[in-house]
């Protein structure tokens, strides 16, 4: 089909000339290659809802009549031979093209590595040099941001797939890496353009988790380079260029592997790409992955549990709704069994002023004002605390001891005077505090019945 009939038979299907151009750039020009689009990408086509759905019925016409739809359901899993079996020849990087979103799981016969890096950390220039391929080919992998991982057979290793995964800039924590399915990969490689993100340094720390050991990429090694040739002229120094950068990346992840590579297609045999390639096709299979999360069918109860509870929680909230009462007296009890704990820290210091704090904390949950409340009176508690003290007109006294209520510092005390008002604040307290949470529950509830 060339491709005036494709524009043709592309109009015929109600396409307009900005889907056409947009097709023709991604290289589906041929009903043939068009029928291999998946639905992770279309959605990422930049068309028009309503180009999508018109170019969604053509796929669909098209999926419909291919041979793989007349077997009874496409596989994406790859098959391992056994010893006596015939070999299965190499796939293609269709073959590893999944109906939905793709996901390591759907190999795990293969080897899977993940190729990770921030915005233009030269992610998919990397993936498209280890399998010897043009950006410009049909099947290279694209510069586009990706919002999946993106799988791509590596031609050299038979069942060996490096991952895409989505910028580490731009999406992280633990939602990235369910996502990606981080925990199902053989081995990871980090890219690094200018230098190391925090997000990368993050994901080294996840990988060291699962115990895999990251290869660090320095994928712009040739710009900096060239940057040091163009400030040093005479000087420049590669040698000590390189140094600088593998100490540098050292510091950052000891122990890792470095490699230092230009992917310029003229600069492919310079510095460490021959070695990073070899070292990458012989990665080995990991039987013994770490989970970082439970498995699906683990969360998928969780989360069928979780919305069970939902519906149990929305049943409780419409009873709350006519049960205010309930809530107050909740909040009474809550109160109650913090209350040791604060007279506790209120005798430790020697000073009312946590009491006086705590009891403007009950007021202002219960949602009560000073009026709506009988007197709650600490006075008498504080009066006790400062006859245990010295006059403050005493020598000295003054700068030593600050007011109580404004809370004096127990530790310049004596041992013995310390003594006293801990025995003081411990035995007077308890009462007080119970008083006024009992006063602000029931004027609480009293506001409620208004």
């Amino acid at each position: 089909m060339t491709q005036a009939d494709f524009t043709e038979v592309a109009t015929a299907k109600e396409l307009d000339e900005k889907t056409i151009e947009v097709l023709k750039t991604k290289k589906y020009d041929t009903e043939e290659s068009l029928g291999q689009m998946s639905e992770q990408q279309l959605k990422e086509l930049d068309i028009s809802e309503a180009q999508k759905e018109a170019l969604q019925k053509w796929l669909s016409e098209l999926q419909s009549k291919s041979p793989a739809a007349e077997s009874e359901e496409k596989t994406v899993e790859i098959t391992v031979t056994e010893e006596t079996a015939e070999e299965t020849p190499a796939k293609t990087e269709q073959d590893y093209e999944a109906p939905s979103t793709p996901c390591p799981s759907m190999y795990e016969k293969c080897i899977n590595i993940a190729v990770t890096g921030a915005t233009s950390a030269g992610k998919s220039s990397l993936i498209n040099a280890l399998r010897g391929i043009e950006p410009s080919d049909s099947d290279a992998a694209s510069t586009e941001p990706k919002t999946v991982a993106v799988p791509y057979n590596l031609t050299k290793v038979e069942k060996m797939v490096l991952w895409e995964l989505p910028d580490t800039d731009k999406d992280g924590g633990d939602d990235f890496l369910k996502k990606v399915e981080f925990d199902q990969y053989d081995g990871v490689i980090i890219c690094a353009g200018d230098k190391l993100t925090d997000a990368d340094l993050w994901l080294a720390s996840v990988a060291e988790k699962v115990k895999l050991k990251p290869f660090v990429v320095r994928t712009k090694y040739d710009s900096a380079v060239d940057a040091d040739r163009e400030a040093h002229g005479e000087e420049h120094n590669e040698e000590k260029v390189q140094s600088k950068i593998r100490d540098e990346l050292n510091e950052q992840l000891k122990d890792s592997n470095i490699y230092l590579v230009s992917t310029q297609k003229d600069d492919l045999e310079k510095y460490d790409f021959a070695k990073l390639q070899k070292d990458i096709e012989e990665v080995k299979k990991s039987e013994n992955k770490i989970k970082l999360f439970e498995s699906e069918k683990a969360e998928g109860k969780a989360d069928d549990a979780d919305r069970i509870s939902e519906k149990g929680d929305a049943k409780k909230d419409e009873k709350k709704v006519v049960s205010e009462p309930e809530k107050i007296e909740n909040l009474a009890e809550k109160f109650m069994k913090e209350v040791d704990d604060v007279v506790k820290k209120a005798a430790k210091k020697g000073s009312t002023k946590i009491l006086h704090k705590e009891i403007a904390r009950y007021k202002k949950e219960f949602k009560v004002e000073k009026d709506e409340l009988p007197s709650i009176n600490l006075q008498s508690l504080d009066d006790a605390v400062n006859d245990q003290l010295p006059e403050p007109s005493a020598k000295g006294i003054k700068a030593k001891f600050m007011s109580c209520i404004g809370g004096r510092s127990a530790g310049a005390l004596t041992a013995d005077l310390k003594q006293k008002l801990m025995d003081t604040i411990s035995d007077g307290a308890p009462d007080l505090l119970k008083s006024a949470i009992t006063a602000c529950k029931d004027a609480a509830l009293a506001k409620l019945a208004k």
